[in-house]
């Protein structure tokens, strides 16, 4: 609102109500005080509400909350290339210690076709509890190793997924067998021999030994690790969980 605005709407009413005060009747000087009241009123609110709502600078359009929140998830879900390959370049192979499984490639991703620790060291029950009904159950004798004490033994046979044979002294399994089907063909290699290993729940068992027949392993919580060839692929595994079932 303009300065002469301001002044008319204010100061006329006012002064024609003064000048003529005593020339008019009281309807007139009524209606004249409410004009009056009515004009401050309106110029009151003018400049408040001018005082509230300073002219602002019109900002570059920016997106939209929900679209930076969008963006912010897919990146965080692509990792940088760049931050990738310099955590790769970070470890050279020279440094690493071939022999330990979780060293060869610790970011990779394989999908477990079973946990040995599922099994080892579990009775009978559990094992049922964990794996269902065994395709057959066998029972013998065992004689432990340097004497002639011999204990029941039972063997737990599955072959849904290859054949597994869970071997129970004691009533825990002791002694744990996989023969692999032929189908999914693991060539007796290092680097295949890595990725059934780690496969297996193994990946921290340690190759000690490898000839053309038969590759050797230690883990702290194993007695003995052997893996099988049939020639060009990986025939089964065994496992001995303590010395005193050797």
């Amino acid at each position: 609102m303009s300065l002469l605005k301001v002044l008319g709407w204010i100061f006329v009413p006012y002064i024609m109500i003064f000048v003529k005060w005593k020339q008019i009747g009281k309807v007139a000087k009524g209606f004249g005080t409410a004009w009056a009241l009515f004009a401050l009123l309106i110029v009151i609110s003018n400049a408040f509400g001018n005082s509230e709502e300073p002219n602002k600078e019109i900002a570059p359009s920016s997106p939209s909350a929900s679209t930076v929140t969008d963006k912010s998830k897919e990146n965080s879900e692509q990792p940088s290339a760049t931050s990738g390959a310099s955590a790769t370049s970070s470890e050279s192979p020279a440094s690493m210690d071939l022999s330990d499984m979780s060293a060869l490639e610790p970011d990779k991703k394989l999908m477990a076709i079973t946990d040995v620790f599922d099994v080892i060291g579990k009775t009978e029950k559990e094992v049922i509890e964990w794996a269902g009904q065994p395709e057959d159950i066998q029972e013998s004798k065992f004689r432990l190793m340097g004497s002639d004490t011999k204990v029941p033994a039972k063997t737990l046979i599955y072959s849904e997924f290859g054949d597994y044979e869970y071997f129970l002294l004691d009533g825990k399994v002791q002694r744990y067998t996989y023969t692999v089907n032929p189908e999914n063909g693991w060539r007796f290699e290092e680097k295949s021999l890595h990725d059934f290993m780690y496969t297996m729940g193994l990946k921290d068992a340690k190759l000690i030994e490898k000839n053309d027949k038969v590759a050797v392993y230690r883990h702290k919580k194993l007695f003995d690790i052997r893996v099988f060839s049939d020639g060009e692929n990986i025939s089964y595994l065994y496992i001995i969980a303590d010395e005193k079932y050797n």
